[in-house]
């Protein structure tokens, strides 16, 4: 036990020491903000672009808008810079050969995966709570209004989202030799996602399904006992991602 909590402290001395701790943070607090920005001056910035001719079909901006860019650029922007963050989290300690090093001390191979998979959900945790707060900062400076009903489901969602795709990461930087192929193998298994979730009726299994849920819960069209399948399937095929991720590094020769 005091091995494994040493290793989990040394995955977040190891996110202090490196770029993660600057690079997670700056694009989602960058993004956080300029989500409200581009929401409230959406026809300025069209101006600019000399694009007066469609301004009269745009309608005024209002604080849901805001919403619209966070979270489209939450499931864009946000999903790649977890791959990117994460991605050698598991393939670089095998191609440095730290993971046969510390695992010589002790530590059970499954206690190394969870370590790396709990310190990220940290560490995105709190990233994305803060850029969740700033954002919200902004909307009501710019629009003087902010909360919905769904504000905070809709937080939530993502979450559980962001949590599943650092799963799918480390489990992808589990059974791959290099960080490019984990890189391949995570935006595959996010496009798949994304894909499986568009079958009708099936589409609500797949955890791709919580990437349009947010602006609904935002929106009030769907309530948050509309939505517990697409929330427990996104549970389950979490823990199956870190399942096999363990089962995949205990049967690997380091």
């Amino acid at each position: 036990m005091n091995i494994s909590l040493a290793f989990f402290k040394k995955e977040i001395k190891e996110i202090a020491k490196t770029s993660k701790i600057i690079t997670l943070p700056a694009v989602f607090l960058f993004f956080a903000i300029l989500s409200a920005f581009s929401a409230r001056y959406i026809k300025e910035i069209m101006m600019s672009l000399g694009e007066e001719s469609i301004l009269s079909a745009i309608p005024d901006p209002v604080y849901i808008d805001s919403y619209v860019q966070f979270f489209k650029n939450a499931n864009f922007i946000y999903v790649l810079t977890i791959i990117a963050v994460f991605m050698g989290s598991v393939s670089d300690e095998k191609i440095r050969g730290t993971a046969s090093l510390v695992l010589t001390k002790n530590l059970g191979r499954s206690n190394f995966v969870i370590s790396k998979l709990i310190a990220a959900v940290l560490f995105f945790t709190v990233s994305y709570a803060a850029s969740f707060c700033i954002f919200l900062y902004y909307t009501y400076i710019m629009f003087s209004k902010v909360f919905t009903e769904g504000t905070w489901a809709a937080f939530f969602v993502f979450w559980l989202y962001g949590v599943f795709i650092i799963s799918l990461v480390i489990f992808s930087s589990t059974i791959c030799k290099n960080n490019a192929l984990t890189a391949v193998v995570s935006v595959a298994g996010y496009a798949l996602a994304s894909a499986l979730s568009a079958i009708p009726k099936a589409g609500i299994y797949s955890p791709g399904a919580l990437q349009s849920i947010p602006l609904e819960l935002i929106a009030g069209t769907r309530s948050f006992d509309d939505i517990y399948i697409s929330l427990i399937a996104t549970v389950g095929v979490t823990a199956i991602l870190a399942a096999a991720s363990i089962f995949s590094f205990k049967k690997q020769e380091l």
